[in-house]
């Protein structure tokens, strides 16, 4: 048992060490969603995020590990997720500055305040959920790539 401890503790360590710019995106992502979407895309937000960094877990524990240099699909994740936090921040901000509710916005209902143009309305909605959804589709690429497992170690 002291054994499996200290494998998930150098796991741990191996995957802070080899992620920390990936690990901080997601969990920012995660508080920024938390902030103001509905609560069943929080939880998916989660379910996502842990089976993707169980399975980056699983890549890292299972072999040598290739070096921590980042590549594309690294600064991939990162900038789309950091786009979609500013984008949701921005609209928490615009939505605490009319007294409106958190993800008021969200829908074309919290809009009557903010924008009268439908299109407008659409097209910010669409931008909003659209942004989450493709770095959740990131993030999954992200993990399931095994961009740091050794293909060679295994046969």
């Amino acid at each position: 048992m002291p054994e499996r401890s200290s494998e998930r503790r150098n796991t741990g360590l191996a995957l802070v060490r080899l992620a920390w710019p990936q690990l901080l995106t997601l969990f920012c992502f995660l508080i920024a969603v938390g902030l103001r979407y509905p609560a069943w895309f929080v939880i998916l937000v989660g379910l996502v995020e842990c089976v993707s960094l169980r399975r980056f877990a699983q890549n890292v524990a299972d072999g040598p590990t290739r070096s921590s240099h980042m590549n594309l699909m690294d600064w991939v994740l990162i900038g789309s997720g950091w786009a979609s936090i500013l984008l949701s921040t921005k609209w928490w901000i615009a939505e605490r500055a009319q007294q409106l509710a958190p993800g008021a916005t969200l829908t074309s209902a919290g809009y009557h305040v903010i924008a009268t143009d439908p299109e407008l309305v659409w097209s910010s909605i669409m931008t909003q959920w659209s942004s989450c959804a493709v770095f959740l589709v990131i993030v999954l690429a992200w993990a399931f790539s095994g961009r740091h497992t050794d293909v060679g170690a295994g046969g």
